[in-house]
């Protein structure tokens, strides 16, 4: 078999387009219209409201919660603070699937929405060098929490009451030790 001199120079060039194609697709999928990043932003950008007078939370507003709840918010020193519509959090860390599951650093931003109830988590995370772009959303009384590999490949596409019932509990979790005004 002859090999043409032109294939023999051109593999080279073929590989190197090659990577260069999965570069822009990555790119694309990571940070395009389709990505999650995306999606989340623009759930946020529709949920943001028009400036607008906010309330003070008053004395006279506590009195139908139960006792405890009352003197936690007192407590935490809400009366007299405007109320509080929504909360961004940013956070970098670490997490693990397992116990013994190597560790994989991850950046992540949630917003929370109070008077929609809506809370919308985006995370991306890599283990080896591959990263994976995490989306949960919890709006209209419904959660979803979608994995990607890669920013391309569905790995996780969960729903239904067991992920709504846990992302309730998340967004109350949330209310009690990040946003107590909201309760």
């Amino acid at each position: 078999i002859v090999v043409s001199q032109s294939w023999v120079d051109a593999k080279f060039g073929t590989v190197a387009n090659g990577l260069l194609l999965l570069a822009v697709v990555y790119s694309f999928a990571s940070h395009g219209p389709l990505s999650f990043q995306r999606e989340y932003s623009d759930a946020i950008r529709q949920r943001l409201p028009a400036s607008q007078d906010i309330p003070t939370i008053r004395e006279a507003d506590l009195a139908p919660l139960l006792r405890l709840v009352q003197g936690y918010l007192r407590a935490a020193g809400v009366v007299g603070k405007p109320q509080v519509r929504s909360m961004r959090l940013r956070f970098v860390g670490r997490i693990r699937s397992a116990a013994d599951a190597p560790w994989m650093p991850f950046v992540a931003e949630q917003h929370s929405f109070f008077d929609s109830t809506t809370r919308l988590f985006w995370m991306r995370a890599s283990r080896g060098g591959i990263p994976f772009d995490v989306l949960h959303r919890f709006a209209d009384r419904a959660a979803t929490m979608r994995v990607r590999v890669a920013s391309l490949l569905p790995m996780v596409d969960a729903k239904g009451p067991d992920m709504t019932r846990a992302e309730t509990v998340t967004l109350l979790n949330d209310m009690v030790a990040m946003a107590p005004a909201t309760l």
